[in-house]
This record gives C-alpha cells, sequence and structure tokens, in this order.
C-alpha cells in the first residue's frame, strides 16, 4: 500500500516512536542512577555514569528498533561497537551482582515493563536460572525422570535444583524412586504460575 498516494494520510514511522521511548528511558535512568544526561552522555569513566550508560545501551536495544550506531552516538560514542560491550557488560553484571539487578527493577518498574522479559531478551531459556529451565523442560516434555532432566541440561548440579523445586512445590514426585533412572518428575499448579509470569 502506498501511504503517499492517499491525501491526507501520512505515514507513522517507528524512528519517532523508538526515539521517544529513548529519551524517557534516559529520564527515567538518570533518576533511579541519580545522575544527570550530560554525565551518561559524558566521556567520563566513573563507575557511577559507566554503569547508568550501559543500562541505557541494555534497555534501548532491548525495547527499541533503533539501530545499534543511533543507539551508540545518543549515547555518546562514536559507533556501535561500545553499545554491544555496554550491553552485554550490563545483562552479565544484572545476573551476577544483586545490587545492580536491584537498581535495573527500579528502572523497569518505573516504566512498567517486565523485568523478566527485558532481562532474557530472545533466547529465555539460555538466560534463564536452571530453575526455570527444569521447569521449562517438564511442561514441554510431560513428566521425567531426575536422570532424564540432568542430561537434557547436561548439568549435574541440576540434581540439587530438582529436590529444591520439590520442597518448594514447584514440582512434585511420584512413582517408584528404585526405578532406572531416579523418581519421575511432574510439573505443579505453583509451577506452571511461575513459567506465566516469567514469560
Amino acid at each position: 500500500m502506498n501511504y503517499f498516494a492517499i491525501p491526507g494520510l501520512t505515514r507513522s514511522f517507528n524512528a519517532v516512536t523508538d526515539a521517544e521511548k529513548i529519551r524517557k528511558l534516559l529520564k527515567s535512568i538518570c533518576k533511579i542512577f541519580n545522575v544527570t544526561p550530560e554525565q551518561i552522555k559524558s566521556k567520563s569513566r566513573k563507575r557511577d555514569f559507566v554503569e547508568p550508560r550501559h543500562c541505557l545501551c541494555f534497555m534501548a536495544a532491548g525495547l527499541t528498533n533503533l539501530s545499534l550506531k543511533y543507539i551508540g552516538l545518543f549515547v555518546g560514542y562514536k559507533d556501535h561497537s561500545p553499545v554491544i560491550h555496554g550491553r552485554d557488560t550490563f545483562e552479565n553484571l544484572c545476573k551476577t551482582q544483586i545490587t545492580m539487578r536491584n537498581s535495573f527493577k527500579k528502572v523497569c518498574r518505573a516504566l512498567h515493563i517486565n523485568y523478566n522479559k527485558l532481562l532474557i531478551g530472545v533466547s529465555i531459556v539460555a538466560s534463564k536460572t536452571i530453575k526455570f529451565k527444569i521447569l521449562n523442560l517438564l511442561r514441554l516434555h510431560g513428566s521425567l525422570t531426575s536422570r532424564q532432566i540432568v542430561d537434557k541440561l547436561d548439568d549435574e548440579s541440576s540434581f540439587h535444583h530438582i529436590s529444591r523445586l520439590c520442597q518448594d512445590e514447584y514440582i512434585i514426585k511420584f512413582g517408584d524412586p528404585r526405578i532406572m533412572g531416579g523418581p519421575i518428575y511432574d510439573l505443579t499448579v505453583k509451577g506452571n504460575h511461575y513459567l506465566n509470569r516469567c514469560t
């Protein structure tokens, strides 16, 4: 359809809304991290300015369709490569540091964004915890033995998480525990609710 052929009808480009989104992100991040937009866009390498800058790169890349080069120029970089580094660094910090994760959650709450969806991005299973992976596996494949779960995840530490999930009533154990492959586990209603909240 040719939008320009119809008199009075104008085409709305995503770039406009995305540009508004990135400005909104900048405003919220400045408020939560207690910095000014100028400090984020500056060339300073102080931790107080770098962390919100990386947060902006991560959120802008995840929430808008803007190019990495545009985001880089908006933040004060010369090209796209520091944006990639900042995005990946911030994601790793959120997974390992509680304080950074809490700051990120505050920004998400201020913007009414689902924290889990944004942090995990496109590949949900790759980025989530073993807890999520086990539950998702049971949802996809139905009931499995503990050995099958561990083999599919290729992670021996899953045994500990399986028993923990059973105690917390996210999964249920049934059948004879002496059977080959260990006891059989299935997803409970509580576990299903947890998955629905995360996806």
